[in-house]
């Protein structure tokens, strides 16, 4: 339960100032709604595009609805997703090292983030 908590934890914090500040360098390209598929009351699947200067680059953000509120759980970034993509890379962490290590490693990466972010402000 701990090891739970603290991952759900590290991993929030690891996807947020990884691809939170990517997403905030795009300047002067679009994004373009393309259309919604709900799978049922409780899925769905948002298609979009970014549509910079030379390409165009399909991202899906599929949503689960907790309550109210519709949340991303998933973005597959041309065809790729990034939960199969952390899943499968874990996963070979977990099974050569173990979960403390897994968890150290992404302590480690979170300091090197922050560190990061203090000497960019």
């Amino acid at each position: 339960k701990q090891q739970q908590e603290k991952f759900i934890s590290l991993f929030s914090q690891l996807l947020e100032k990884t691809y939170l500040g990517r997403i905030e360098a795009y300047t002067d390209e679009k994004v373009e709604y393309l259309r919604e598929k709900n799978k049922n009351a409780k899925r769905a699947v948002v298609y979009t595009h970014i549509i910079t200067k030379t390409t165009e680059i399909p991202i899906n953000y599929k949503l689960a609805k907790k309550g109210n509120d519709w949340l991303v759980y998933d973005v597959v970034i041309e065809e790729v997703s990034l939960i199969s993509n952390f899943r499968s890379s874990y996963g070979e962490i977990i099974k050569k090292e173990g979960m403390d290590s897994l968890l150290s490693q992404m302590e480690k990466k979170v300091q090197e983030q922050d560190a990061e972010t203090a000497t960019k402000s």
